[in-house]
Order: structure tokens, then sequence, then C-alpha cells
């Protein structure tokens, strides 16, 4: 389709000992200090928050990817890959860096290797978060470090860090454009960013003036205020177009309460929001525009009743307080990067020759923007379909805008760029389950990649699933009531993701007596305890709960706790007599801790096998107000991805005993291997069968683990009917992968209408657009030729 699909991308570097300070090992976690858990992981830390800054929710925004753990078998992190335009490389160096012979070599390296494959460049922007980080290899000194010291008593704040990265690559990335004569001027290295801030003189001018302070002294950009700032008989119109074609150029509005009201302001915007062609000397029947960036900052007082402005569109909007210019200036940035970020991706597209009737846009559409663009020269009788940045709209904008304008089409840059099979735009999946098992996977900054990515892989895969009005079950804890502010704070909670994705989906085009897509969410004891009447009732719209409690699945009663303990029991208890009792009663709780562990991973084992046949659930409304009945439904089909292999709740990996359950009941799997972890492990076993058992299909691996093996001895001793027991699971999956190995037969195995070229394909994918294509078609072919309940 095209040459690049990602035109930039940025890798963040650091060492795993940066995670690890030394003083913190062999210390118990619950003794660190404040600061010492401030220490510890504060690597994967900020290169999630660098990651979640620069790669957004719905997934605009640059790809961001992580090299910190060695590669399987090596002593070094991932290679780097050379098939983009430019790598942005961010070595977060610290003394553990400086000191390790092999990152030296594995950093250096990318010195050697400024200009990669083809016509990739590597920019290597070394990050100095320690004064001995300037003792990196000779090369590397002579570079310009980012400092961000954190081995002073009060380190600075990351948004610092992040506001300074994302000036030099906003800077970087303009002059790469206007060197390949990809902006609207000539070639040419760009003096500074001009940055144009527009406010009502009625309002109060403070915020304006400390917005412009800031952009002087802070940062290398050139700040535009009005008529103090454009030279005497020069048209203030006229400046602002120049930069606008010229030059890169951000808005930032300053909206009080007058703003609104005045005309000049009005113009200001719709002079500054006109869309401008993108490479106006190309054929007219495959434009681009650019929509030059904006962010609002209200400040408002409250003072009087104020209109909102519709040219606007989905500007970022940020309220202001003391202390905000650094955040509004990063983001106005932010948004001027995005800006060329796209234009570069609508480059390619267009080299790769698209019909007639495509229009590229650089920021999400809006309503003005589109009927401005339809405006421009004629371009009303030829357009067809917008494509637009990031993974799609949710049902709910891409109503509205189909709604406004119904002769035309809004496709994302992903979705235009998928290979995916045709069927599944027009198939009809309501009343489909599919069955999903996701878990943080420990091993996966091994492959250059976070939770992150995995996250990103399944908004990809299920949003057109859900579009074809597919439910979801998933056996995922629901995200914690208090949670941390940020998302780069806590690891990843699908179950918050799927609930949050669908969500989107319904939130328009169904209606009350529709078959919606839902979430049944199947949680095993003593996790069900969490699903008060209160969870219900947030998500009843969208999920269902369906609890596997010791008595539902027959496992016998939970465990009666302990009474609680009462200081004044002990008191004039002679200290022998004491001594005892103390010792029975922590007896006593290991024991109770025990058996509630060994229940507990029944309970998962019970929803496991559950989760492979009918399942029953009742919905929130019966019809026409009456009481709602039980419904039964089955899976169409299990997916896994990810997954822990070691720590697991019971004695052996979730996706393990979730993919035996689902092998023996003979559903259709698809696994991906992209995402590590236990599915990654099946994935390349299956792929490849060795002659050697591994390891982590002997029971005896895991009872190395003192908790799982007081868990395993438990299960032993009073073992539950009809559930395998960890080792019988085991030698099954071994099983099964020796058939493949001897038959060399997948598609038997995993039943899920693919061939065996196509599921190999699939168990080594790592580009999300061939996971997304095999699993379509699977899925497209399994709903064509199955009944929705068989």
């Amino acid at each position: 389709m095209k040459k690049y699909l990602s035109p930039v991308r940025i890798y963040v570097l650091w060492h795993p000992g940066f995670d690890h300070p030394p003083d913190l090992a062999g210390k118990p976690s619950s003794s660190w200090t404040e600061r010492e858990k401030a220490r510890s992981g504060q690597g994967l830390r900020l290169a999630r928050q660098i990651y979640h800054w620069f790669r957004l929710e719905n997934m605009e925004g640059i790809p961001v990817y992580f090299r910190s753990a060695n590669a399987p078998g090596k002593t070094q992190p991932p290679a780097i890959p050379q098939n983009c335009r430019i790598n942005y490389i961010l070595p977060l160096v610290d003394a553990h860096m400086v000191s390790s012979p092999e990152w030296r070599a594995y950093v250096a390296g990318f010195l050697r290797a400024v200009a990669g494959e083809g016509d990739c460049v590597n920019r290597l922007l070394p990050v100095a978060v320690e004064p001995v980080a300037y003792n990196m290899p000779e090369g590397m000194r002579r570079l310009n470090f980012i400092r961000h010291d954190l081995s002073g008593a009060e380190p600075p704040s990351p948004e610092i860090l992040i506001g300074r990265l994302t000036e030099v690559i906003c800077r970087d990335l303009n002059a790469y454009r206007r060197a390949q004569g990809q902006t609207h001027g000539g070639p040419g290295v760009p003096g500074k960013l001009k940055i144009f801030l527009s406010h009502a003189k009625a309002d109060d001018t403070r915020e304006a003036v400390a917005l412009k302070e800031y952009l002087q002294g802070e940062t290398q950009c050139e700040a535009f205020f009005d008529e103090t700032d454009i030279a005497s008989g020069y048209d203030y119109a006229d400046v602002l177009g120049k930069a606008i074609q010229a030059e890169s150029a951000g808005l930032i509005v300053v909206q009080g309460d007058h703003y609104a009201d005045r005309p000049w302001c009005r113009r200001e915007i719709r002079d500054f929001l006109k869309p401008v062609r993108e490479g106006a000397g190309r054929s007219r029947a495959q434009p681009a525009y650019f929509i030059p960036p904006v962010v609002v900052v209200q400040t408002m007082k409250g003072e009087r009743v104020a209109r909102t402005i519709p040219d606007l569109g989905h500007a970022p909007c940020l309220r202001w307080n003391e202390g905000a210019a650094r955040l509004v200036v990063t983001t106005l940035l932010r948004e001027i990067l995005f800006g060329q970020f796209y234009c570069l991706i609508a480059r390619d597209l267009i080299g790769a020759g698209l019909p007639a009737g495509r229009v590229m846009i650089n920021r999400t559409p809006d309503p003005v923007m589109i009927e401005r663009i339809l405006a421009d020269r004629g371009e009303r009788s030829r357009m067809t379909e917008v494509i637009h940045p990031g993974y799609g709209l949710s049902s709910l904008e891409r109503e509205g805008l189909q709604g406004a304008f119904p002769k035309l089409k809004f496709t994302s840059f992903a979705e235009w760029t998928a290979v995916a099979d045709d069927s599944v735009e027009t198939l009809d999946l309501g009343g489909r389950v599919l069955a999903v098992s996701v878990g943080n996977a420990q091993d996966i900054l091994s492959w250059g990649a976070g939770d992150e990515h995995n996250e990103e892989l399944l908004r990809r895969l299920l949003q057109p699933l859900f579009r074809r009005q597919v439910s979801l079950l998933y056996g995922g804890a629901l995200p914690q009531a208090a949670q941390p502010l940020h998302p780069w704070e806590q690891p990843v909670n699908f179950t918050e993701l799927f609930l949050h994705l669908l969500l989107s989906e319904r939130s328009a085009g169904f209606r009350g007596g529709d078959a919606a897509p839902r979430l049944y969410n199947v949680s095993a004891w003593p996790h069900s305890e969490v699903v008060t009447p209160q969870v219900r009732a947030q998500w009843t719209d969208i999920c269902s709960f369906i609890a596997v409690t010791p008595q539902s699945a027959g496992l016998g009663e939970t465990p009666k706790p302990l009474a609680p303990e009462d200081p004044s029991h002990w008191w004039g208890m002679p200290r022998a007599e004491r001594s005892e009792a103390r010792r029975q009663r922590e007896s006593a709780k290991k024991e109770y801790d025990l058996a509630r562990k060994a229940l507990g991973a029944r309970c998962l084992s019970a929803m496991r096998r559950l989760q492979c046949g009918p399942m029953e659930f009742v919905p929130p409304d019966g019809p026409e107000g009456a009481v709602p009945a039980a419904e039964t439904f089955q899976t169409l089909a299990h997916l896994y991805l990810g997954g822990k292999v070691t720590g697991a709740l019971g004695v052996v990996p979730g996706i393990f005993e979730e993919v035996y359950h689902a092998i023996q009941a003979g559903k259709p799997l698809f696994l991906i291997g992209a995402g590590r972890g236990a599915a990654g492990l099946l994935a390349d076993w299956l792929a490849a069968p060795p002659e050697d058992r591994p390891q982590e299909l002997r029971i005896e691996w895991y009872l190395q683990n003192p908790n799982a093996a007081a868990v395993h001895e438990r299960l032993a001793e009073s073992p539950a009917a009809g559930l395998p027991s960890p080792a019988d699971l085991l030698d099954g999956l071994w099983g099964v992968i020796e058939e493949v190995r001897q038959s060399g037969t997948l598609a038997r195995v995993l039943n899920n209408t693919l061939s065996d070229e196509e599921n190999r394909d699939l168990l080594t994918a790592t580009s999300s657009r061939k996971i997304c294509a095999a699993v379509w078609k699977g899925i497209s072919s399994l709903a064509e030729t199955r009944s929705v309940n068989p």
C-alpha cells in the first residue's frame, strides 16, 4: 500500500539497573522509604510517561517503544529497526549504563549509524539523569545532552524533561520536513518555531503575559503578542498567513470572559485555522490539507455568560492556574509535532497512489473544518472520503459527522492502511461472543515493548469487531476504585480498556431493544466479592457480571476467617503460654491463608472450564419492562495474548490452563505470540515444536516457588472432580505440542478455519496489521459457517 506506516518512531533506552538501585537489593519493599520507592522502577516509569505523552489514548501520536531488558539469548536489547524515516533514540544515561561495556557499545552504535538502511535516519538525544552520564564514549560527549539530573535531594519534575524532549523533537522534525521539501516553503533549516498568542484586551492580560515570558525565557520559540511584536506598517493577518504557510506555527487562545465577543479575536482564529493545501503543486485529485495547531487556555472568571467558539473544533483545552505556562506551551508544541508527523504520513499515502476523491487531513475532523475544506475551490464536487489521524473515530463521533456530511466517508490512517478481509466490513456479529484472555506479560520488555503495546494491538483488533456488534467474554479483574491520577503510575487494566471501548462504540447508534455488544466479565472467588451492587449499577448498560463462587462451582464452603485478635486476651498470661498461643494463632492464620489460596486456584480453574461451555447470564432488562429471564450463550472463538508465566494465582500460568480447556472443548483458538508472556511461549512451541519438553511445561519448575508448592500440595490432598491437576494439565499441553511436531498439523488443533501456514504466520507475526488481518479473516469465516449459539 505504501512504503512506511509510521514515518517517525521514538525509542526510550534505559539500563535495567536504573529500575533497581543496588542499595535496595535484598531489602523488603515494605520497609522502603518514600525516597526509595520513588527510585525503584524509575526508568520504566519515566519511559511509560514519555510513551503516554507522545502516544495518546485513542492511539493518535507518534509510536513509542522501549529498550531495556536484553533480547532473548543476547547481551544487549533488541535492535532498532531501520524501516522508517527517523528514529528518535532517547537513552536515559545513568551510572549503570556508563559502566556497562555492552550498553556503551549498544548506545554508541547509533552514532555510527546516523543514516540507517535506505533513507532512515537515527537521531540520538541522550538524557543525562546523573552527572556521570557525560562519561559515555567519546562520540557521545560531543552531543548536547538533555539535562535531567535525578541524583539530587530534589530531582526535577518529569514534566520538565517532557517539555524539553517535545521542543527538541518538534524543531528537528520541522527542519527535516523543510530539508525534504515536505512543507510549504522552500528547503532549508527553519528558524525558531513561531507561537502566536491571541487574547482579548478586555480580559485580564496577566495570563497572556506569563505565557509570553515563558516562551521567551524558557524555550527557543518566538512569541508573537499582537501589535507589540509585529513591526509597524505590517499587516497582522499577512504575518500570520506567511508564518503558517512558510514555517511551523502554533496558536494559543487565551479564552477569557470577553474573548468570544471580540470580532478581531474570532477573525484571528478563523484566519489561523484555515485549511492549507499541503504540497499544492501536486495533483489536485489527491490533496492533503494542513490545519495549523491550536491550544485553548481557559481563563474565564465566570463574571458573565460567554459563548463557545465552534471554529476551535477538537483543539486541546486547559484550565489556567499558577505554573501552567509550561504545560500549555508543551501541549502546543506536541500539537505542532503531531501536525508535522501526520503530514509525513499523508505524503507517504499520496505517494503510494490513492484513488481520486480522497482527502488527507492532519487533525481529527470536526464539522467546521470539513465545511471549510469542501468550500476550497470546488472540493465539494470531488471529495468522497476524508482520511484522518488515529485508529478510528468512536461511533458517536462518526455518527455526528455522517449526519452532517452523508456523502462523505471518514477513515483513519490506520483503517486505510489495514490489510483486512473485506468481509469484516459488512459482517453482522450481533449475538456472537469472542472470549479474550490477556494479561500483563513479564518478559515483554525483552522484546522492546510494554503492556501499552498489547493495549494498542487490542484497540486496533477489537474496535472494528465492536462496530460489527460482537460481544466480549473476559475474566480479568476490575480496576481499583481508588486509582492513581496518571496511567503510567499503574499497570494496564484490560477490563477497564474493554469497558471504555464498548462504551465509546455503544454511545451512538444503539437504542433500547437493540442487540448491542456487551462485556461478559467472569470473576472467580475471591475477586467476585468486589463486584458490589454499586459496581453492577455503574456498568449495567454494557457489562454483565458472572461470578464463579465455591458454591456455584461445587467446591464447598469458603474458609471461615479467624476471630479478631483481642489484645486483652494475653494480659496476665504466663510468658510460655503466651508464646505458645501466639504461635498457634500464627499457624492458624497461615492455614487460613493457604486454604483461601487453594480454593481461589480451584475457582479460577472452574471459571476457565466454564468459559468453554454454555454460559448463563441475566440481562439488565426484560421485554417491555418485564423481569428478565436468564439467557444462555456460547463463545464463537477464543483469543490469547500475553499473560504471566510466573507468579500466577494458581500453580501454572492461567493462559496455559485456558488454552488447555479450550482445546479439550474443541473451541476455535487464535494465539498471538507478539505480546509474549505465556501466550508467546505457547505460540513459539506450536510454530516450531521443540524436541525436548520445555521447563515451563514441567510441574517441578513451578514447585521451586514455596508458595506454589504449598498450594499444589493442598490441591493434591483434595482434588476437585472434573478439574485436572496442574501436572496433568501440563502433560496435556505437551501432548498437543508433540502431536503438532509429529503431524505438522496446526489447523486441526487451533480449529479456527485458518490454514496451517496462516496459523503459523499468526503465531510468529509481529506486525499488528498482519495479526489483525488473520484474526478478522478467521472470525469472519467462523461467523459465516457457525450458528449464533451452536
